[in-house]
């Protein structure tokens, strides 16, 4: 958290409840923090799951939340637009976290 207030890239946080190497609590302090720096983020917490992604519902959700957060944010800029900071595709993500059912 000391370097916190440096973040500027935007961050997707995918965490199961039960993940024992890094608690879902840390995962939650993190989104708060870069949330209060209006970096664009968003946390999803999958019930049920640990560090590895298991259930193959929750596994497809994180792989196509994942591929969507790289294409909205990273996808290759055009040419012409490299002159002038662009806006990013979508608004900044929801100020709550996002609970999967």
């Amino acid at each position: 958290m000391h370097f916190v207030k440096a973040v500027k890239t935007p961050t997707l946080i995918l965490v199961g409840d039960r993940d024992g190497e890094v608690p879902m609590e840390q995962s939650v302090e993190w989104w708060h923090a870069l949330t209060t720096l209006h970096v664009p983020t968003q946390l999803v917490v999958y019930p049920d799951e640990g560090h590895a992604i298991m259930k193959p519902a929750d596994a497809r959700d994180y792989a196509l939340r994942s591929l969507e957060w790289f294409e909205t944010w990273f996808a290759k800029v055009p040419e012409a637009s490299m002159a002038s900071p662009s806006k990013p595709r979508r608004p900044a993500a929801p100020d709550r976290p996002e609970r999967r059912p």
